[in-house]
């Protein structure tokens, strides 16, 4: 569920930080930043693509730490690299990083279901109405700290944000949700037949 947060922040931080700095630091009109912001969240269509060709191959867990890895290493374009071609560095490293969070969340999401705790706040119908709460703040908190970070300090400031929110997202999964895997009774492989199928 910290997860959701993360994703939630980071996305729509990118989302409102990359239509920031087109319009107003790069002069972009508009419309093209609109259209180029789309463009970035339709690479969510070989993401999902390429996770449905990777699972099959990869154990699930070893396949979200791959996602949050390409995460990572995609808050690196999101640095202010001078030049006209920082635009472009910034939109290749939103089209990175917004398929790769969604789909690590996503599937951290469907382990969650798997580990339900009925009766409890934690039963499925709990983690649903949490996930939408923090997906809620996390999309209050993402925008409004991107531009405070952008005005107050710079491009780099919000990057450097963006990538430490992303790392903080790998220290949770490793010692939270792999944590969970390991000392559960079904073995890793169990688990990882059972969140595909929930997934699917």
């Amino acid at each position: 569920l910290i997860l959701n947060f993360f994703r939630s922040f980071v996305v729509s931080g990118v989302e409102m930080a990359s239509a920031l700095l087109l319009e107003t630091k790069f002069e972009w009109k508009q419309r093209w930043v609109g259209i180029a912001i789309a463009a970035c969240f339709l690479c969510c269509i070989p993401m999902r693509l390429m996770d449905g060709l990777l699972r099959a191959r990869m154990e699930l867990v070893s396949w979200i730490y791959l996602l949050i890895y390409i995460s990572i290493c995609s808050t690196i374009f999101l640095f202010d690299f001078g030049g006209a071609s920082s635009a472009l560095l910034l939109l290749l490293g939103d089209s990175i990083l917004f398929p790769s969070m969604y789909q690590a969340e996503a599937l951290c999401m469907g382990i969650a279901q798997q580990h339900a705790v009925p009766g409890s706040v934690l039963n499925s119908e709990g983690i649903v109405l949490l996930k939408s709460v923090l997906g809620a703040l996390g999309r209050l908190f993402g925008p409004t700290m991107s531009r405070w970070l952008i005005e107050v300090g710079s491009q780099d400031w919000y990057a450097g944000t963006q990538f430490i929110i992303v790392f903080s997202f790998l220290v949770v999964f490793r010692y939270g949700v792999d944590a969970l895997l390991v000392s559960s009774n079904p073995p890793r492989d169990a688990a990882n037949q059972q969140v595909s199928e929930s997934h699917t």
